[in-house]
């Protein structure tokens, strides 16, 4: 009889509905620190992202406070 070895690989990433979520938060503003309300229309979004997958492991996909972009950002 032969042996099997499983090997168990933990990784710092999750899966939600096909989705890649890396552990960690996205920057918010320092509390206190209100910024003006922009509105960002569709043509104005700078997006290098959709989700964490196309983000380095200690990054996620943010939407960046105070602007219209939407960016990897180390956590």
């Amino acid at each position: 009889m032969g042996c099997l070895l499983f090997t168990v690989v933990q990784s710092t990433q999750s899966v939600n509905k096909g989705l890649i979520m890396h552990e960690g938060r996205c920057p918010q503003p320092p509390f206190g620190i209100m910024c003006r309300r922009i509105v960002c229309m569709p043509q104005m979004m700078e997006r290098t992202c959709n989700n964490d997958g196309r983000c380095k492991e200690n990054e996620k996909c943010c939407h960046i406070p105070c602007s219209c972009s939407i960016k990897c950002v180390a956590v």
